[in-house]
């Protein structure tokens, strides 16, 4: 996981497994509640 391309690397994220990304956004938004 290379962090250089942020941008390409979402989009690769969203094309292999879009639910995933879905997961790893409700978890991001659990954190926001918590802090």
């Amino acid at each position: 996981m290379s962090s250089a391309y942020p941008l390409e690397s979402i989009v690769c994220f969203l094309s292999a497994a879009p639910i995933l990304h879905c997961l790893r956004l409700a978890f991001l938004a659990a954190l926001l509640l918590n802090l």
